[in-house]
C-alpha cells in the first residue's frame, strides 16, 4: 500500500491539487487570501462607521471649551462657534487621513 506521499499517478480516487511554486495548496492560500481581505474590509467598515460619533463629539467638545471661554471672557456667542468649527475642521481632517490610509491600502 501507498503512503500519503507516494500516490499513484493514475487510477487515484482524488484528483491532483494545484499547487504554486512553495508547493502549498492554491485552496488554502485563497482562503487565506479571502478571509484576510474580509478581515480588512470590517476593520475599514469600523473605523468609517466610528466617523459619525467623531464628528459629534469633537464639535461638541469645541463647542462647550468656547462656550466656558464665552463665560469668562463675556464673548458670547463667538467663542463658542469658533472653536465648534475647530472641532468640525479636527474631526474633517481626520476623516481624509483615514481615506488617504484606505486608498493606500487597496493598491495592490
Amino acid at each position: 500500500m501507498n503512503s500519503a506521499d507516494e500516490r499513484p499517478s493514475q487510477g487515484g480516487d482524488e484528483p491532483p491539487v494545484a499547487t504554486d511554486s512553495h508547493s502549498a495548496p492554491l485552496e488554502v492560500k485563497e482562503e487565506a487570501s479571502n478571509e484576510s481581505e474580509t478581515r480588512r474590509m470590517w476593520r475599514q467598515a469600523g473605523q468609517f462607521g466610528f466617523i459619525g460619533i467623531e464628528f459629534g463629539v469633537a464639535t461638541a467638545i469645541g463647542f462647550f471649551v468656547g462656550e466656558w471661554l464665552d463665560g469668562k471672557l463675556d464673548t458670547k456667542p463667538w467663542l463658542s462657534l469658533i472653536f465648534a468649527l475647530f472641532g468640525i475642521a479636527a474631526a474633517s481632517r481626520d476623516l481624509y487621513s483615514m481615506v488617504k490610509r484606505a486608498q493606500r491600502e487597496d493598491r495592490p
